[in-house]
C-alpha cells in the first residue's frame, strides 16, 4: 500500500505474474536466456495435460551453481511453490492443464537465479540474526491468510522453511542495494502514451477513491521495537490532525513517503484493492473523511479521501495512473533484475544436468 508501483519480494525472489490467453498461460521465463520475451505454457483444453513427470529423486543433483548443488528435493519443493502461486493467482482453471515439464523448467531456472543472488549477498557481507529471522517469520505468518500459509509450508520442514525465508530476505537486500530505482524511474510521458493506447478498453468496474496519506514505513527486517516506534510516530500525527493542525503541515512533518510535496496524494484506488493488504483499520468512504491509524503490510497510514468516482464509464488518466505506472515500473524492474542476474552468470560456473524432458546428462 506504500506505493502501487513498488515491487515487493515475498516467499521467493520471483512473484509469478501470469495471465491466461486462449489455450495457454503466459508467464515470465524466470531467469532463462529468453526471460524478457516471456514464455507461453500451453494448456490442455481437456483439462488433463499428458506430460506428467514424477518427482525427482531427492538426492539427485539437478544443477550446480559455483559448485553448490541444487538437489532434486529443491526442485520438487520449488515446483510445489510454483503450483501454489498459480492457484493463488486464480487465473488457471486447473493445474492438471499445465504440463509438468514447463513448471519444472521454471522452478530450476528460478533456483539457479536465487542461488546466484544469495551467493552475491554473502560476498557483500549481508547477514541475518536468528532473532530477526524469528520476527520476520512471525510477521509473515500474521500477514498471510491461514490457508495460504499452511499450503506454503505443507511440503517442507521447519529448517528448510527458515532457510528459504532467510535467503529471500538476504536476496532482497542485494536487489535493493543494486537496483537504483525510485518513483521517478518511469517517465510520465510513457504512462500517458500507455493510457492513450488503452483508454477505450478501461471500464470503471468499481467505485474509485482518490486518497492522500501520512505514512510511516515498516522495513521488511523491522523488529518489534522499530514497529512500535513507527506506530507512535503515526499516532502523534493523528493527534496533531485531531487538534487542528492542517493536513499539509502534518504530511510535511510526519510522512516518510516521497509524495509529501503533493500533500501525500497517492491517486485513485478501489477499496477492494487493499482488502488483503490492511491489517488494522479501515479506509473512509466519504470525500474529506480522514481515517484513524491504519496498519498495512508496508507500514502505518492515515488516509484522507479527496475524490470519488462512481462505478461505470471509463477510467480517467488520473484514475489509471497508479496501475499503469505500476505495470511499466514492473517491466523496467524485471529488465534490470534480468540484467543483474545475467551479469552474475558471466562470472559463474553453472552446470545443469536436467533438461526440460527430465533427461539427465551427467
Amino acid at each position: 500500500m506504500k506505493h502501487s508501483y513498488r515491487t515487493t519480494l515475498l516467499a521467493g525472489l520471483i512473484l509469478l505474474t501470469v495471465f491466461v490467453t486462449a489455450g495457454s498461460v503466459v508467464a515470465p521465463c524466470a531467469y532463462c536466456e529468453d526471460f524478457t520475451k516471456q514464455v507461453t505454457i500451453p494448456l490442455d483444453p481437456s483439462g488433463q495435460a499428458t506430460e506428467k513427470l514424477r518427482p525427482l529423486a531427492p538426492e539427485m543433483v539437478a544443477a550446480r551453481v559455483n559448485g553448490v548443488p541444487i538437489l532434486g528435493m529443491d526442485v520438487n519443493r520449488s515446483v510445489e511453490s510454483l503450483k501454489n502461486m498459480l492457484l493463488e493467482s486464480r487465473q488457471v482453471p486447473s493445474l492438471d492443464m499445465i504440463p509438468d515439464k514447463y513448471l519444472r523448467q521454471q522452478a530450476l531456472d528460478t533456483l539457479i537465479a536465487n542461488e546466484l543472488m544469495f551467493q552475491e549477498s554473502q560476498k557483500m557481507g549481508f547477514s541475518l540474526s536468528d532473532e530477526l529471522l524469528d520476527e520476520q517469520i512471525e510477521l509473515i505468518k500474521k500477514n498471510t491468510p491461514k490457508d495460504v500459509y499452511q499450503r506454503r509450508i505443507a511440503s517442507t520442514d521447519e529448517t528448510v522453511f527458515r532457510n528459504s525465508i532467510k535467503k529471500t530476505i538476504l536476496i532482497t537486500r542485494v536487489v535493493e542495494s543494486k537496483m537504483e530505482m525510485d518513483n521517478d524511474s518511469v517517465d510520465e510521458a510513457e504512462v500517458r502514451k500507455y493510457y492513450e493506447e488503452l483508454k477505450d478498453s478501461m471500464k470503471r468496474s468499481s467505485t474509485n477513491y482518490r486518497m492522500s496519506h501520512v505514512f510511516a514505513e515498516i522495513p521488511a527486517d523491522a523488529d518489534e521495537e522499530l514497529i512500535q516506534q513507527k506506530r507512535k510516530k503515526i499516532t502523534e500525527a493523528k493527534y496533531e490532525l485531531d487538534n487542528g493542525t492542517s493536513w499539509s503541515e502534518v504530511v510535511q512533518a510526519y510522512s516518510e513517503a516521497p509524495d509529501t510535496d503533493n500533500d501525500g496524494d497517492i491517486g485513485y484506488y478501489s477499496v477492494e484493492m487493499f482488502k488483503d493488504d490492511i491489517i488494522e483499520g479501515t479506509i473512509p468512504q466519504e470525500v474529506g473523511a480522514v481515517s484513524d491509524v491504519i496498519r498495512s503490510k508496508s507500514g502505518f497510514h492515515i488516509i484522507k479521501v479527496t475524490d470519488i468516482k462512481k462505478k461505470g464509464g471509463y477510467l480517467t488518466y488520473d484514475e489509471s495512473f497508479p496501475t499503469l505506472k505500476s505495470m511499466l515500473y514492473g517491466e523496467l524492474y524485471k529488465k534490470k533484475l534480468f540484467d543483474m542476474v545475467m551479469d552474475l552468470k558471466k562470472d559463474a560456473k553453472i552446470n545443469v544436468y536436467l533438461d526440460i524432458d527430465n533427461e539427465w546428462q551427467q
